[in-house]
């Protein structure tokens, strides 16, 4: 689902071609795999890139969630009033 998003481009590697991708994986300090690598576009990070890496296997609905965030331009700190 991730592939027909406009904006997105996924990649996918086994764990053993991760270094074809140094210059993303180094700054964000992967580690092990599996890993989730998320980079906010440019547009939303401003001149610093920012990214998340996170561990472990997920779900299709997590890694849209994944996205969502690092796509996600709203206020931050909005507080929050239970029921």
């Amino acid at each position: 689902s991730l592939s027909a998003r406009s904006g997105v481009a996924v990649f996918v590697t086994a764990a053993s071609d991760v270094a074809r991708y140094a210059r993303i994986t180094q700054g964000v300090g992967v580690q092990r795999a599996p890993a989730l690598v998320v980079i906010r576009p440019k547009r939303l990070s401003g001149s610093v890139p920012q990214a998340t890496v996170t561990y472990g296997f997920r779900t299709a609905q997590g890694v849209d969630q994944a996205v969502d965030d690092a796509l996600y331009s709203g206020r931050d700190n909005v507080p929050y009033h239970p029921g």
